[in-house]
Parts: C-alpha cells; sequence; structure tokens
C-alpha cells in the first residue's frame, strides 16, 4: 500500500525516502509529521515530512539510520512497501508574513527545516538559513536550502567545510548586522534552548520544533509531555511548535553518565595526571576508543534517543584542586559554627589532589581522601581537647602526609 518509490543517501548515515501515500501527501502541511512502522512486528516511529507532492501523492522522509527500525526502513528496497503510515500529525507550522526570518537548524534538524522555509519564503518573506553540523561528512540539503533561502550560512564543528563553529555563532553575526523579525529553530534542545537565549535579549519572536520521544503520537500515551507557559503540553498533538520563549528547556533535556570504557582508560599508557601537550592526542584517542565501546554496551534503539554524546577531557590537577575547594566549604562552614577556621597549605591540597585522583573514577575518591585525611583526624582533637577554640586550623604537608596545625 505504501510504496517505497525513490531512495537517496544524503549523508552519513542519513537516508531519504520517497513513500507513496496519496492520502497522507493530499493533506500534509510544512511542520507535521507521521507515524511509521516498516514490518508488521516493528515499533513505530515519528518522522516528519520533509516534503509532499499533492499531485503524484508522495511524501518524502529523511531520517538518521542510527538503530534497528531506522536501519529496516532504510534497508527497504525501491518497490517493496511499508507496513504502515499514520498521519498527518501534530499542528502545521505558523507560516505567515513577517518580513526577514531566519531558520536555523542542526543535525537531522536540517530536514525538518527545510519546508518550513519553503513555506516562509512562498508567503512573502525575504528567509536566511543557518544550518549546522559536526562535519562535512554529516551536513545535508545544502543545493536545497539554498533555493529555498535568500541567504545562506553553514557551520561545521570541526571547521573540514565553510567555516568552523555552531550554527548560534552565526545567528549572532546576522542578528548583529541586520532586523530579524522571526527566528525559526530546529534542532537538538541545547542549541535551541540557545537560540531562545540569543533571541529573547534582542526581543526577537522565536518558534522551535520539539521532538521528545513519542509512542502513540496521538496524545495517548502521554510520553511526549513538555512545558510551555508554566502548562503541561503534548508536543505530538499541541505542536511540535511553540514559541521559544515560554519553553521549559530543563524539561526536556534529560543528562545520563557512564563509566563505559572506563576499564580501558586504566589500563592506557596515560594515567594520572595529564601534561598539557598530551591532552589533545589522548582525548582523540579516548574519544573513538569509548564511543566504540558505547556502541557495544547498549543498543542501538537507545542510542538512536540521544541528541549528542559527550566524552569529557581528562581530570587534570587544578581540577581537582577546584574540587576539593568546593567539598571542603561544607566542613569550613561546621567549623566556622564551633568557632574555628580552617586553612589548608598548597602543599596540603597537593597530597589531596593526589590521594583524591583515580584515572577510572575521575574525582570520586576524593571525598573519601578528604575524610580519611581532613576530618577524621580533626575530629579526634576536637574530642581530645587538643585544638585551641576560636583559633585557626591549619592542614600542612610533608613527606609523610597531612598534619594539623593550631594556632
Amino acid at each position: 500500500m505504501f510504496e517505497v518509490i525513490n531512495k537517496q543517501i544524503l549523508a552519513e548515515n542519513i537516508k531519504r525516502i520517497d513513500i507513496l501515500a496519496p492520502d497522507i501527501a493530499s493533506k500534509a502541511l510544512p511542520g507535521q509529521f507521521v507515524k511509521i512502522c516498516p514490518e508488521e512486528s516493528d515499533e513505530s516511529i515519528p518522522l516528519t515530512i520533509s516534503d509532499y507532492d499533492a499531485v503524484r501523492g508522495i511524501i518524502t522522509l529523511i531520517f538518521q539510520e542510527d538503530g534497528r527500525t531506522t536501519g529496516k526502513l532504510g534497508s527497504l528496497p525501491i518497490g517493496e512497501s511499508v507496513f504502515s503510515i499514520l498521519g498527518p500529525l501534530g499542528k502545521a507550522a505558523d507560516i505567515e508574513k513577517k518580513g526577514r526570518v531566519v531558520c536555523v537548524a542542526t543535525g537531522i534538524g536540517t530536514a525538518q527545516i527545510l519546508p518550513i522555509c519553503r513555506a516562509l519564503k512562498k508567503a512573502g518573506n525575504k528567509v536566511v538559513g543557518i544550518i549546522g553540523a559536526k562535519t562535512k561528512s554529516k551536513l545535508m540539503l545544502e543545493a536545497q536550502l539554498r533555493i529555498a533561502c535568500d541567504k545562506i550560512f553553514i557551520t561545521t564543528e570541526d571547521g573540514s567545510y565553510v567555516r568552523r563553529g555552531l550554527a548560534t555563532e552565526a545567528l549572532k553575526e546576522v542578528i548583529g548586522k541586520e532586523k530579524i523579525d522571526l527566528v525559526y529553530a530546529i534542532g537538538n534542545p541545547q542549541m535551541m534552548e540557545a537560540v531562545c537565549s540569543i533571541t529573547k535579549k534582542q526581543k526577537i519572536k522565536t518558534l522551535v520544533q520539539l521532538k521528545p520521544i513519542m509512542v502513540d503520537c496521538v496524545g495517548m500515551c502521554g510520553s511526549c509531555r513538555v512545558k510551555v507557559g508554566g502548562k503541561t503540553v503534548m508536543a505530538c498533538t499541541d505542536g511540535p511548535e511553540f514559541d521559544g520563549h515560554k519553553v521549559d528547556f530543563k524539561n526536556t533535556i534529560i543528562i545520563m553518565t557512564s563509566n563505559v570504557g572506563a576499564r580501558l582508560i586504566s589500563h592506557g599508557k596515560s594515567l594520572g595526571f595529564l601534561v598539557q601537550e598530551d591532552i589533545q592526542r589522548d582525548y582523540i584517542n579516548i574519544k573513538e576508543t569509548l564511543t566504540e565501546e558505547m556502541k557495544k554496551a547498549f543498543n542501538p534503539e537507545f542510542l538512536n534517543r540521544i541528541d549528542d554524546v559527550i566524552v569529557f577531557h581528562p581530570l587534570g590537577k587544578e581540577q581537582i584542586k577546584s574540587i576539593a575547594k568546593i567539598q571542603l566549604a561544607s566542613l569550613r562552614a561546621r567549623l566556622a559554627e564551633k568557632g574555628y577556621k580552617l586553612t589548608l597549605s598548597a602543599a596540603a591540597m597537593d597530597k589531596l589532589a593526589d590521594a583524591g585522583f583515580d584515572p577510572v573514577f575521575g574525582a570520586r575518591p576524593l571525598k573519601r581522601a578528604i575524610q580519611v585525611q581532613v576530618e577524621n583526624p580533626l575530629a579526634h582533637q576536637l574530642l581530645a581537647g587538643e585544638l585551641i577554640p576560636e583559633s585557626t586550623i591549619r592542614i600542612d604537608a610533608d613527606d609523610s602526609g597531612l598534619f594539623v596545625v593550631s594556632n
């Protein structure tokens, strides 16, 4: 019924498919999406309608092939049919003549903003497009956007194409040079939040599209709840387009941490604190290794739901010292209540930093080191009456370790 009539590889892991769906194509509007299931036993996923042709009865879907379902969808040969498609879903984009409009998109959001750019230009707006990608191999639809927009800016995070930087940096430049009446942003929540922060200061109306996890895509499951203007709404039925200045982006971002691959770091050559010239080289090697380990540890369906993966730089001695100062602040506050002032010498901070760092667990052992080497000795001396009331307690260190001095 829903026959695949054309396929194309647009960028690294990015595919486009054209599907025969006349009923959907005749009703589709910019900003809407469909719920698609490749085979009967598969899960259904939401995909934005990137283009549609009501005359030919065709809809175009562009997606990142990064999980089992998208992998199956991308592997369907021309002539085969998709099991089911429900749509068009969601509210259509608010397309009006505003004047000069900037459309900002990163990653797969570039495919989702293309129909918005076309519709805004058709409505009589002057459209400036800004698209960003991590690298040139992941950039897509440049030619189509050059046609859809009056002017286009391209950024790549690694500088492999056009200009190095972020899409938000290009947005700042555009806003600084000319009057903008509307900004439309589609991408990961961090990018859209950054866009809204920029435009709010300039009092420029900003629209965003939220793409939380959806299950039934018709508002029954409640999995896509987001907070907009202090109210809980459903992205699938009330959106996906919302006033960006009213969106609670804290409610759209989940930060997860993992020690995947930590054992490999512990077996590596660069243990302990890295010298400055080794940091960048080791970071690149570690990032490549941990990315592969993550693919082994987690299912692709889970990884496909994640907008970005950040591998942190190894902690240095100065970072450990900064963390130690934060953790010592509560101890200082407790001692101040009893009339004592606590200070640590530079040598003592160095000893704590060495004792509190582990190549696998990072700064996690630091709290234990502070407890064993600082808090416990102080507690014993306080109970024994060895510390002079209303005095300054100084922690110093020598080759044997930390020791307490009361002035």
